[in-house]
């Protein structure tokens, strides 16, 4: 098993089963820049976990998110043998800024 750090620069990934796929980048929920993603086809790509390590984690208080910026990471990993679409959307205040899209290939 593989694990690719998906990058913007990149339009294509090739994957066998069992692999993984991440898109790692930069979170402030409460100035407003987040991001989603959109897979095409589930049964080909699937999402796995979705993970947020705050740059100062020790100023958070219990329960509170988006109060310091934090790089966050999806993790996919590819199921079934086909094709699929990944897309990575940035937003600032809800604003679409940026969207990435990769085409996924699983053998």
């Amino acid at each position: 098993m593989k694990v690719v750090k998906l990058s913007p620069l990149e339009k294509e990934i090739h994957l066998k089963i069992g692999d993984k796929c991440t898109f790692t980048y930069h979170e402030h929920v409460s100035v407003g820049y987040t991001a989603e993603f959109e897979i095409e086809n589930a049964e080909v790509l699937g999402h796995m976990e979705t993970n947020t390590k705050y740059e100062n984690a020790e100023r958070m208080k219990s329960g509170m998110t988006g109060g310091d910026a934090a790089q966050t990471t999806f993790t996919f990993n590819s199921k079934l043998e086909g094709t699929t679409l990944l897309f990575i959307r940035k937003y600032f205040r809800f604003d679409l800024e940026e969207e990435y899209q990769f085409r996924i290939f699983v053998k």
